[in-house]
């Protein structure tokens, strides 16, 4: 049987790996648009000097064709994937194409100092535009997870990021009011400007750098433009594969899509949100891992169901630590919140059941609360311990116990 993955991310990895695993004789293909597989979460760090570039490659599993190919068609009734190049037939199909970087559509966005951080080639280019930052200030558009992680490792480096956020906080998506504050209270304020209800009007390259004008009519100057405005999935080469596509590559609790022999895995896949209870896009690094084994698990005719995922961050930046889960932003829940210092906890339930938590610089177990999450155990009487950030599987047992005795 022969087995082609598209895209040679961690979720083509962790299905190419699973396949070997079990089925050591059929031929893996990976067919992927970058020449050798690295982790992209860990960009900001690279781009910070905390790791360097010769221990960012991720292994390839033994007995894999990792090719470099840029696939432009699937041709799903005929068991074909075509690139720039050649066909390739398959059996069975994983989609785990990931996702693009978005600059949202303002006057000059096509500039050469405006970047993104979602591939090695960007961080190069960043690092060859500072290496002429006079001003030694960048601009940055967003404050969500990977712009804050950027501009935090620029301040490592000697340089001021200046946040324009259109909303009125950092991490919107995933902080509520009290928690974006509590941040906020947090940083450096001679080391990092923040500047809310601002979005980007045009990007004029001067001499000595970029003049930033934004909507409210404010001006900014720096070295360069960061945009970390969002991602969207690599979708345009399915565009005549008659393969079911929303917001993603849509499947069912198996990753399967609706043409057969065909899966998605990854940032391209729309599966099931435990949570939100709908089919949703969490690109996140543990689900990509999660998706890719369950695939080709499923790949195999092992036929075991994907019970869903849980919408996650963890955030180190500005000498904070940000864990967030769940409907952490979603309110209308019944939410409990505890806030002292640089120290802020919130938790949300549904009928009893933990949905949401956020905790800000407070130390905590996070496959606890993930675990209490996707297996809807009552916790309502726990609130306290679930502020607290203490919560143990001891406490969820007892919980457990003690409903069952009820009942």
């Amino acid at each position: 049987m022969k087995f082609v993955v598209i895209g040679g991310g961690i979720a083509g990895l962790a299905c190419a790996r699973k396949i070997r695993e079990v089925e050591k004789n059929s031929e893996v293909v990976i067919l992927s648009e970058e020449k050798k597989p690295y982790p992209k979460i860990v960009l900001p760090y690279l781009l910070a000097g905390m790791i360097k570039e010769n221990d960012l490659w991720l292994d390839i599993p033994q007995g894999v064709a990792f090719l470099h190919q840029r696939v432009v068609k699937v041709l799903p009734d005929q068991n074909v994937v075509v690139t720039t190049t050649e066909e390739f037939r398959f059996d069975r199909l994983l989609i785990a194409s990931g996702a693009r970087a978005v600059v949202p559509d303002f006057e000059g966005n096509t500039s050469p100092f405006i970047f993104t951080v979602r591939n090695l080639s960007d961080i190069s280019g960043i690092r060859t535009r500072l290496k002429k930052a006079g001003q030694r200030r960048i601009v940055i558009s967003g404050a969500g997870p990977v712009s804050v992680e950027v501009g935090d490792a620029l301040r490592k480096l000697g340089y001021k990021p200046i946040f324009l956020v259109s909303s009125q906080r950092i991490l919107s998506m995933i902080l509520d009011e009290d928690g974006s504050e509590t941040l906020i209270e947090g940083l450096p304020k001679r080391e990092v400007e923040m500047h809310f209800g601002e979005n980007i009007k045009r990007v004029k390259a001067r001499k000595e750098g970029v003049s930033v004008e934004t909507e409210s009519g404010r001006e900014f100057k720096g070295d360069l433009v960061i945009s970390g405005k969002g991602i969207s999935p690599n979708l345009d080469f399915l565009s005549s594969s008659s393969i079911e596509i929303s917001q993603g590559v849509v499947v069912d609790e198996f990753l399967r899509t609706n043409k057969t022999g065909v899966f998605a895995a990854g940032d391209v896949c729309q599966a099931y949100d435990i949570v939100h209870r709908e089919k949703r896009i969490n690109a996140l690094w543990p689900v990509a891992i999660e998706q890719g084994r369950y695939a080709a698990m499923n790949m195999l005719d092992l036929n075991i169901p994907y019970i869903g995922s849980i919408p996650m961050n963890i955030i180190t930046a500005f000498g904070n630590t940000i864990f967030t889960a769940g409907l952490s932003a979603i309110e209308g829940l019944e939410t409990y919140r505890r806030r002292e210092e640089r120290k802020f906890s919130k938790v949300s339930l549904r009928n009893g059941k933990l949905v949401g938590v956020i905790f800000l610089n407070i130390g905590i177990d996070p496959g606890v609360y993930l675990f209490a999450m996707e297996k809807e155990i009552e916790v309502s009487g726990l609130k306290d311990v679930l502020l607290s950030g203490e919560l143990s599987y001891n406490h969820l047992h007892s919980v457990s116990k003690t409903r069952e005795l009820r009942t």
